[in-house]
């Protein structure tokens, strides 16, 4: 995900991320110096960063609150991944969104073909070609 003022993130997770940011400064300005200024764009109430064991944890509820099936946070990363390249992303934007500086990394870690794509493959074998002959 870009976080820095990037034109590749959606409008949903623009919206989320400007709550966030106006979250963030409401609690700095009430702790003042007690406030820790890191750059987290996930952080608790006093700007630190969340153990990782947290946000798990949070992720687990969010994912159980939509009534989707059970996907562990970096499941997450994966799935976005793959979907873009389903829908025919270009695999080195694919790494720059997830920070990958290697598209080679991007595509054989985090592009995984689908059933679907699968059996679509599958099919174009069935239909009748031209000879190129």
């Amino acid at each position: 995900m870009i976080t820095r003022k990037s034109p590749g993130n959606p409008d949903r997770l623009v919206k989320v991320l400007r709550a966030a940011k106006k979250r963030q400064a409401a609690e700095r300005l009430a702790l003042g110096e007690h406030y820790s200024c890191g750059e987290y764009v996930v952080s608790n109430e006093i700007g630190e960063p969340y153990n990782p064991a947290v946000l798990s944890r949070y992720w687990a509820n969010a994912v159980k609150a939509a009534g989707v099936r059970h996907i562990k946070l970096h499941g997450g990363r994966h799935t976005a991944a793959t979907l873009m390249h389903l829908d025919g992303v270009p695999v080195a934007v694919i790494a720059a969104w997830i920070g990958h500086s290697d598209p080679t990394l991007t595509l054989r870690v985090y592009a995984h073909s689908q059933d679907d794509a699968l059996k679509a493959a599958g099919r174009s074998l069935d239909r009748p070609h031209r000879s190129s002959v």
